[in-house]
């Protein structure tokens, strides 16, 4: 009998684990300081001119973001605000050139609340980016949360921080104001595992098919016994 049925029966799955995103990506959050104690809130004012925000350094490694987390209080939904949210570069001690937007709740409701990107962006190890805010609607947006503690939560990736100031511009970003205290916000990556756990997952499925191989020769000894 050909061993052509069984083999493929391998050979299948094998393409499909390394064909997974699930083998090579996952979600990670690198930084955080959303458990931290809350100083009060700033409100995402209601024109097209105010934006707000703090900034985040990137570790040893470059990653691809993914998403934002940002924490609201004051919300008012149906109110006809018009949050966004931007990813901007670093310029000595505040915000740069715009890199890209999110996508997210324009009209959010108090809580922690999700922004996303169409396209993932590259974080480059080493740099700072600005995450900020703004509300172009035509009522009050709601008020963002600031702590007063220079610390990130405990659950983030080493050598990733957060500044220890948040940014406001009033005029569309030509001149910035800085204010202690940042915003609070988490960040969120695609985490690409490190090669030997790619090439444990995939030793492991080899190991398996060795073992459904062998017991298929066995089966095919026993029940056809040579004469």
């Amino acid at each position: 009998m050909s061993m052509t049925r069984p083999l493929s029966r391998l050979f299948l799955p094998l393409v499909c684990l390394l064909a997974s995103p699930a083998l090579y990506a996952a979600t990670l959050t690198t930084v955080s300081n959303l458990n931290q104690t809350s100083g009060g809130s700033a409100p995402l004012s209601a024109n097209s001119y105010n934006l707000l925000g703090s900034a985040f350094t990137v570790g040893s490694a470059d990653l691809e973001l993914l998403s934002a987390r940002v924490s609201f209080t004051l919300a008012n939904p149906g109110l006809s605000a018009n949050v966004q949210f931007f990813l901007y570069d670093n310029n000595v001690d505040r915000p740069g050139s715009l890199l890209t937007t999110f996508t997210g709740p324009t009209d959010p409701g108090n809580g922690v609340v999700t922004y996303g990107l169409a396209t993932s962006y590259l974080l480059t190890q080493g740099s700072t980016y600005w995450l900020m805010g703004l509300n172009t609607g035509t009522t009050l947006g709601p008020s963002w949360y600031f702590t007063n503690s220079d610390s990130e939560d405990a659950s983030g990736v080493a050598g990733w921080t957060i500044s220890s100031t948040a940014a406001e511009s009033t005029n569309s970003g030509s001149t910035y104001t800085l204010y202690p205290g940042p915003q609070m916000f988490s960040i969120q990556v695609y985490r690409i595992p490190e090669p030997s756990v790619a090439f444990a997952s995939l030793l492991g499925f080899v190991a398996f098919g060795g073992v459904a191989r062998r017991r298929h020769l066995q089966h095919k000894v026993t029940k056809h016994p040579a004469v």
